[in-house]
């Protein structure tokens, strides 16, 4: 797998996966390593028999996460990936393409390295989402200055097909964003995430106060995004997607 990290963005990742035998990679890989650990960056879990390699965006960053983790990690760019075309099954690029200069260009990249049945899945803010129509600049899915493309569902399938991709399947909702960025729109100062990035000094009972609130705030945005995203306008685009 082969990760590249966003430069104004460090929590997005394009995730690169071999499901065979072993990748086919080039002069980075030690044969005295052991096999590859089976480790997706985010739960280190895996379906059986699916080899992953951990995300590095610098040495700094790939030590300290193979040290913690105990897998594989590569530093690499997606354009210039140590890999041989066509040797990867899988892709997936969860909240990428928003922070691009030049999407077309990166996908294409990730086409070069999918098999012929290989599977690009991709999900980005929807700029035609009812969040956006009610909310305008503070829908947190504008992102400024970090987000310099917002994607309707046609322009990411007109994207993806100017990439040489055909889309195979589409989803509107995501348990993990849809609700979550609902809240973080309507109460900002109260996402946990925001508040532990700006380093707010928080009391452990005025920390526990806000999570509640924040999470009683998610609850009650779930019948929305679900009924939003029944008719194609939740705050996300999924997409599965193969070679043309």
């Amino acid at each position: 797998m082969v990760i590249r990290r966003m430069r104004d963005h460090p929590d997005d990742y394009a995730l690169i996966v071999d499901w065979r035998n072993r990748p086919h990679v080039r002069e980075w890989w030690d044969p005295d390593e052991p096999p590859l650990t089976v480790a997706p960056t985010s739960s280190l879990n895996a379906p059986p028999g699916v080899e992953t390699f951990a995300p590095g965006a610098s040495r700094e960053v790939s030590v300290a996460f193979r040290n913690t983790n105990g897998v594989p990690v590569v530093c690499g760019d997606l354009e210039h990936a140590p890999l041989r075309p066509g040797v990867c099954a899988a892709i997936s690029m969860f909240h990428v393409l928003e922070h691009l200069y030049d999407p077309r260009a990166y996908l294409q990249s990730a086409r070069e390295l999918l098999g012929p049945k290989g599977r690009l899945i991709v999900q980005v803010p929807n700029a035609a989402s009812w969040q956006f129509q009610l909310l305008g600049p503070r829908w947190n899915g504008v992102d400024v200055p970090r987000h310099l493309t917002d994607f309707r569902a046609r322009d990411l399938e007109a994207l993806l097909a100017a990439a040489g991709f055909e889309v195979l399947r589409r989803k509107y909702f995501s348990w993990r964003d849809n609700p979550a960025g609902l809240a973080s729109s309507l109460a900002p100062a109260l996402d946990p995430m925001a508040r532990r990035v700006r380093g707010i000094r928080e009391t452990p009972n005025g920390k526990l106060l806000r999570d509640l609130v924040y999470f009683s705030l998610m609850a009650a945005a779930l019948p929305f995004t679900l009924l939003e995203a029944a008719c194609h306008a939740g705050s996300t685009i999924m997409i599965e997607a193969g070679k043309r």
